[in-house]
């Protein structure tokens, strides 16, 4: 038993494919290790193969991209997540955010299928934004809430909310 570990993998790309085990064979639990991708160009693809648990953002670290890519079941998040730019690919699965916020400084793109679990997401930081993708998103509270009046957030796709939009600056 050697505890938590950590890993940062600043500007560079790691791809989970599938369930991380103990050498033990038992489950190896998401926290309190943490993993941080908060420098530029850092990618973490998450191509969940069956029902499975994503990371939320450790210490209010940025991943700077996140892609969800699953053939079957859902990857839900186990704890709240920042990003720059989040990516729901398409393939059978989809994403749950479990009620867990989502706060989004770039860009949304939904090519996949998003369930919202009663959760908040976040468009924040002084980037514009867009809301993008091949396939529309139901949100269940969308906040936008950029550093400046002349930051704003680009509605690429067919949008909506089902129960409450908040706009500040």
């Amino acid at each position: 038993d050697v505890g938590p570990a950590n890993l940062d993998f600043n500007g560079k790309t790691i791809t989970i494919t599938d369930v991380l085990w103990n050498h033990d064979g038992t489950y190896v639990n998401p926290g309190p290790g943490k993993i941080t991708a908060d420098a530029t160009g850092s990618t973490l693809n998450y191509p969940c193969i069956i029902n499975g648990l994503v990371m939320g953002s450790y210490n209010n670290s940025i991943i700077d991209n996140l892609i969800i890519s699953n053939t079957s079941g859902v990857s839900y998040l186990w704890g709240p997540v920042n990003v720059r730019n989040l990516t729901i690919n398409s393939g059978g699965g989809s994403f749950g955010a479990n009620g867990q916020a989502v706060n989004v400084s770039g860009t949304w793109t939904n090519n996949g299928t998003f369930t919202h679990g009663d959760n908040t997401v976040t468009f924040n930081g002084a980037a514009d934004g867009s809301i993008t993708g091949s396939n529309s998103t139901t949100f269940y509270n969308l906040t936008i809430n950029k550093d400046a009046s002349t930051n704003k957030v680009t509605l690429l796709k067919n949008t909506s909310v089902t129960n409450n939009l908040t706009m500040t600056t």
